[in-house]
This record gives C-alpha cells, sequence and structure tokens, in this order.
C-alpha cells in the first residue's frame, strides 16, 4: 500500500484558489487511482489551518470529497500542517473546530 500525498503547500506563493486547487487534486487522484487502485491519497495538506481554503474543498464549490467517474472517492485522509510547534493549544483549537 502506498500513501500520496496531493497539493502539499498550495498556499504557498499563492498558488491559486480553492476551485484551482480543487481541479488539481481531482485530475492527480484520478491519474493516480488509475494506475493504483490500492493507494491510499491524502491532501489538500496546506501549510496553516485555513478554513477559507478547506471549507471549500471539503464538501464545498471546489469538493475533493467526492468520487470520480469510477466510484472512486478523491481523498482518503484530510490533511494540513502546522508550524506552531509551540502552541499546541492552537493545533488542539484547529482540530476541535476540522471536527466540527
Amino acid at each position: 500500500m502506498e500513501y500520496w500525498s496531493i497539493g502539499n503547500e498550495p498556499l504557498l506563493n499563492n498558488v491559486g484558489s480553492p476551485q484551482f486547487i480543487g481541479e488539481y487534486i481531482r485530475r492527480i487522484v484520478s491519474a493516480v487511482e488509475s494506475m493504483d487502485s490500492n493507494a491510499i491519497l491524502m491532501g489538500p495538506d496546506p501549510e496553516w489551518y485555513d478554513p477559507s481554503l478547506l471549507n471549500p474543498l471539503l464538501g464545498g464549490y471546489a469538493d475533493i470529497t467526492g468520487k470520480d467517474a469510477q466510484g472512486r472517492f478523491y481523498i482518503d485522509v484530510i490533511t494540513w500542517h502546522t508550524y506552531n510547534f509551540n502552541d499546541i493549544a492552537k493545533i488542539e483549537e484547529n482540530f476541535k473546530d476540522m471536527k466540527a
């Protein structure tokens, strides 16, 4: 089983809008799944917890949580990361917000 993280740090250098990022992820995921149906796909993996990016991608207008034309989910694991190593309370707050 292989794990693929797709979309690492998409906010860096203003790479694109949620719509652009969603299209990119859906296109890459479909290509990976056509070659390896057992791959575990993760994303969008922004460099911080950003609801203005995640909300459109996770059920909104740029959704990456749906299925492709073959009925395969685009994303198996939703990811983001942070560089706030000294602020565990902020990380916990982000996690609780995501779960809600």
